[in-house]
């Protein structure tokens, strides 16, 4: 129940109206008293005692090396000096993410239409067969007219940050009342911006089974006539995992079916799973149960384990430091994946341009292609109305910069009259600044250092955490996980994992988020961030896995 009115509504007579509405507004009402964890963190604080924080998740403050000068020459650009207020945005600051997207793969690829490229051969007992090249040529013509498609700037609407076009989207598309289908577990900040905006948030669970997936039986049956859209966060905050691609193509065919839209969130997008051979490749952690015989290539093992080959000088070659019970050695492949590979999205229409074997890691669901739909993007659209966000507060590690961005795909007209209304939205506020939006083109180039960075310090605190929770006996176990900052630890129900959490930080000095901040379904789960300063993650997960062990 909310809490009552703290002040009464005075009528102009000066007694209290006989609704007695309180002076704020009901969407703001709020559970304010603050909760035993917080509270513990504060008195935690109080004392000055050192706090291993295992949910840092700033990376301004982790201890990486930012290239200080070219930021700072980059928003030092005379440009932006100069007020232009473009509704959608500046012109160059959305054509820079337009290029963000050259090269990436969306859930609609060239592949979908292979076709024979040979040539028609007229040789000796062969008859020329111009049905056959006049079929050939117009397929080609189709698969050609797939591959090219890339994003429109014009179809991209800049924000200060991807709250605010989520504020956006959820304005275009619901009444006061309407619903968005959210995942759980997923991100605490929707059910805010959902109040705010007058929405009700319906959720729809994710599933764990070595690995996660969508349970679209209880997504379907939580279908009302209100619902307006379908929200996935890919890969998701905490779980890491992506959407796969038969679960994209069955989200887009009820959406549009329906007339609703999908909402992607692609924050986490190009942190997927770092494949620790060299050659910098990326892949899914998985398990040989979550693989079938279509999903390998030929010659690859038909058991669930590596090869010698597949590890790296020193690896441990059966269970060992660096593997949980859900997944491979250090190796973490799977099958399909090669080099030069950009993750996929959500955001254009159909295709995106692929170099011959520029292809990522499968996603390792039975009856899915093993080409990398865990790096896909939904940025280039579907059969339903789509729309994409991101930012450069997680591409380039830079929060404070307050920038991000919408990319509406999918049919044609419906994208139209979406961006129609959008452009009113945008220029209603014409919130972001012209120096970020003036050095979002050179953001973006220098993203690639502190990307790796990140990564090495997630493959660093994940295989410490990995060889701490097989080297002892212990009730804690590492959910599989497919990209982004974060892991989830599944530890003892006997207890709500607040009262764990409160605990630990009082008895240990360590801080780890309990799992019902993010509206898991059952107690038993901690969430870790994984690129907290390497020292202080592993004291801070050594001194948890020895509270548990305990």
């Amino acid at each position: 129940m909310p809490p009552a009115p703290l002040y009464p509504l005075v009528t102009a007579n000066g007694g209290a109206s006989a609704e007695r509405r309180g002076m704020f507004a009901s969407r703001t009402n709020w559970p304010l008293e603050r909760n035993r964890f917080s509270l513990a963190l504060e008195n935690h604080r109080r004392t000055g005692a050192k706090l291993f924080d295992l949910t840092a998740s700033n990376p301004t403050t982790c201890g990486f090396a930012y290239p200080e000068q070219e930021i700072l020459a980059a928003l030092a650009d005379p440009r932006a000096l100069t007020y232009r207020p473009e509704s959608k945005g500046l012109r160059e600051a959305r054509e820079a993410v337009a290029n963000y997207y050259h090269g990436r793969a969306g859930f609609t690829s060239p592949e979908s239409h292979r076709v024979d490229t040979s040539p028609v051969r007229r040789g000796r007992g062969e008859d020329a067969s111009p049905v056959r090249a006049e079929s050939a040529d117009a397929n080609l013509a189709h698969a050609a007219s797939v591959a090219v498609k890339t994003i429109d700037p014009e179809n991209i609407v800049l924000t200060s940050g991807t709250s605010e076009g989520y504020s956006y989207i959820f304005r275009l598309l619901c009444d006061p009342g309407d619903e968005i289908l959210v995942p759980a577990p997923s991100y605490p900040l929707f059910e805010f911006l959902a109040d705010l905006a007058d929405v009700r948030l319906v959720p729809y669970p994710l599933l764990y089974d070595h690995g996660w997936q969508i349970d679209f039986e209880a997504l379907r049956a939580a279908l009302t006539p209100r619902a307006r859209a379908v929200l996935v966060v890919h890969p998701n905050n905490p779980t890491g995992s992506f959407v796969k691609t038969r679960e994209a193509a069955e989200l887009a065919e009820m959406c549009a079916t329906r007339g609703m839209a999908i909402v992607a969130d692609e924050v986490f997008l190009d942190y997927p799973v770092v494949n620790r051979r060299a050659g910098g490749r990326t892949s899914h952690e998985h398990t040989g149960a979550e693989r079938t015989a279509a999903d390998r290539t030929a010659g690859e093992p038909t058991t669930g384990e590596p090869t010698a080959g597949d590890r790296t000088a020193g690896e441990p070659a059966a269970a060992g430091a660096d593997r949980t019970s859900q997944e491979h050695t250090g190796a973490e492949r799977t099958v399909g994946e090669a080099d030069g590979v950009k993750p996929r999205t959500f955001a254009c229409g159909s295709a995106v341009d692929r170099a011959a074997g520029n292809r990522t890691a499968g996603d390792g669901t039975a009856g899915d292609r093993a080409d990398g739909a865990a790096a896909r993007t939904f940025a280039f659209g579907s059969a339903a109305l789509t729309f994409t966000l991101s930012g450069i507060s997680k591409i380039c590690a830079l929060p404070q910069m307050k920038l991000a961005w919408i990319v509406a795909g999918g049919p044609q007209h419906l994208v139209a009259a979406a961006m129609e209304r959008l452009e009113i939205i945008a220029d209603t506020f014409l919130s972001p600044g012209a120096p970020a939006q003036v050095a979002l083109p050179r953001f973006l180039e220098m993203r690639g250092g502190l990307q790796a960075q990140l990564q090495q310090r997630v493959a660093a605190n994940l295989g410490y955490l990995d060889a701490l929770l097989q080297g002892g006996p212990g009730p804690l176990e590492r959910l599989a996980r497919e990209g982004g900052w974060y892991a989830v630890l599944r530890i003892p129900s006997s207890r709500s994992d607040e009262e764990y959490a409160v605990e630990l930080l009082e008895r240990c000095a360590v801080l780890a988020h309990p799992g019902q901040f993010f509206n898991f379904s059952q107690e038993g789960f901690l969430v870790l961030s994984l690129i907290a300063p390497e020292d202080e993650f592993q004291e801070g997960a050594r001194r948890l896995h020895k509270f548990f062990a305990a």
